[in-house]
């Protein structure tokens, strides 16, 4: 077969082909069919509670305008369905959260110290890099983080996934490796407590893979590190050191 032909053979075929059409509009009532997927009732409750916060009246019209101003936020204007927690575990949700209080109270006690003795704090810049590599432990673990009184997350990366933070007193956060240490528990607390089994046993493999390191006088700590887990303890790049 010549050239022309194959082209005038490829021309009629996609003459023959029928356009792709624009998909129909779903209709008034395909609309109301979707609308209890789209309308989430926690959703609903947690907008109409920030509304009650920011109008502070309980009059009939601003509960009423709160719960529309929740569905219809909800209608016009839909998030995608997003859902990072793959495995809610009450006993380990607990447990965060009590030990999360604890953090909380150590920390102001701390932080009361530092202010009433008569030495000035030895405030430190700490690098960090965390076992896991998802940006929604990630966020997690650097808001708690910043909830805690004398420390401050300073900037958060996922690739790699690191975190620099501020702490007021190193000496009372037991120098860089304490500050490592802790953030990674958390970080293991977090997973435990939401993650699959797959994520937590990836985290453990990790942690293992780190601790190994820094017993190895590989990784002295986070803010000097020269190596990465994911790379098997290859140097990094000059620039991304500290």
């Amino acid at each position: 077969m010549t050239s022309e032909n194959s082209d005038s053979v490829a021309q009629q075929t996609i003459a023959a082909t029928p356009a792709s059409t624009p998909p129909p509009r779903p209709s008034l009532k395909q609309r109301l069919r979707t609308l209890p997927r789209r309308c989430s009732l926690g959703m609903s409750a947690w907008l109409f509670v920030v509304w009650m916060l920011l109008i502070r009246d309980l009059s009939a019209v601003s509960i009423g305008g709160g719960l529309l101003i929740a569905v219809g936020l909800q209608i016009f204007f839909p998030m995608p369905h997003v859902n990072p927690v793959k495995r809610f575990r009450p006993f380990q949700v607990v447990w965060l959260a009590l030990r999360f209080g604890w953090d909380l109270l150590a920390s102001a006690l701390q932080v009361a110290y530092v202010v009433l003795r008569q030495k000035p704090a030895r405030p430190q810049i700490i690098e960090v890099e965390m076992i896991t590599r998802s940006e929604f432990y990630l966020t997690m673990a650097s808001a708690m983080t910043c909830l805690v009184p004398g420390s401050l997350v300073v900037r958060a990366r996922i690739n790699p996934s690191r975190v620099t933070l501020h702490v007021l007193d190193r000496d009372l956060s037991k120098g860089a490796r304490g500050v490592e240490k802790s953030l990674h528990a958390l970080e293991m607390r977090i997973v435990k407590a939401l993650g699959s089994k797959a994520e937590i046993q990836e985290a453990q493999e990790r942690l293992q893979r780190y601790e190994q390191l820094v017993a190895e006088a590989k990784i002295p700590y986070s803010a000097q590190s020269r190596y990465v887990i994911d790379e098997g303890a290859q140097p990094r790049p000059a620039s991304e050191r500290q």
